[in-house]
């Protein structure tokens, strides 16, 4: 389901760049700009672009989205934990850590989407250029869509899941649509 919410605020995000540029293509002052587009359309791929060095940059340096706590599901295919003989799929990282943690985001960037999925509680994706970092398992969220956040800037809590008593926020780290390790990305 996260997965899905990814691609869909991915190709959200591809589709509104389009339209602005057919926009700006079809308007009767695109025609005195240069080929490359309007003044505009080039800083806004130079923002992109600059955000999208920086936030590779990073890599094996951006904090941790909780100040405490510890990987207790690592990223990609695995054994079940009581189910013999099935393997599945993680995303991402899990991340247990005191009840009502505040969730901080790891790098500048824009809020793409808040999104309540049930099972996973509130989940937060920010885009950070080309990259992607989601957040789930939040009980409540301190930001809304369009928002603009810094490093470190308190976007959300962890929630207490009823059935297990634990507490774990769900981390995953995108390029465009290509699933990324974040356990290599973030601080050791």
């Amino acid at each position: 389901i996260i997965q899905e919410e990814v691609r869909k605020r991915v190709e959200e995000a591809r589709r509104a760049r389009s339209e602005q540029q057919a926009n700006v293509n079809s308007s009767p002052s695109r025609q005195q700009n240069t080929p490359s587009g309007s003044k505009e359309d080039r800083s806004n791929r130079l923002a992109d672009d600059n955000t999208s060095m920086a936030f590779r940059n990073k890599r094996g340096q951006l904090p941790w989205p909780v100040e405490g706590g510890f990987i207790s599901r690592s990223y990609g295919r695995q054994k079940h934990p009581t189910l013999k003989n099935i393997e599945i799929t993680n995303n991402g990282i899990d991340i247990r850590t005191d009840e009502s943690a505040p969730v901080r985001a790891v790098h500048d960037g824009k809020v793409a989407g808040v999104q309540f999925i049930p099972g996973h509680d509130y989940t937060v994706i920010l885009q950070h250029g080309n990259y992607y970092t989601v957040y789930s398992n939040l009980g409540e969220t301190t930001i809304a869509k369009g928002d603009m956040v810094k490093a470190r800037q308190m976007i959300g809590r962890v929630s207490n899941n009823a059935i297990t008593g634990t507490s774990e926020l769900h981390f995953e780290l995108w390029d465009q649509k290509e699933r990324m390790n974040p356990a290599s990305w973030i601080r050791k």
